[in-house]
């Protein structure tokens, strides 16, 4: 699938595609730095996602997705760093 591709088919599932925006144009950072979030960035997050979920304006495991989700990024962070993984797939 090629960038040109993805708001189609966002379309033909039904989302309405606002805005999009090729990240990998130049001048583009590096793929793992926009992944990168700040420890005090993350709190924040976590604070304000903790007290949605606890007044039930989240819905119930939105904490665990948040806490998967930085993890996730934090690995994928990592690795771009250390190109482990992308050195094992030739990107």
């Amino acid at each position: 699938m090629s960038y040109t591709d993805i708001a189609e088919t966002a379309r033909k599932v039904g989302f309405e595609v606002v805005k999009e925006k090729d990240m990998a144009k130049s001048p583009a950072q590096l793929w793992w730095n926009r992944l990168k979030m700040g420890r005090i960035a993350y709190w924040h997050n976590h604070i304000l996602v903790t007290v949605l979920a606890a007044v039930r304006i989240a819905p119930k495991g939105t904490v665990d997705v948040h806490e998967m989700l930085f993890k996730t990024a934090d690995f994928l962070t990592r690795d771009g760093v250390t190109r482990v993984l992308g050195g094992l797939l030739g990107f």
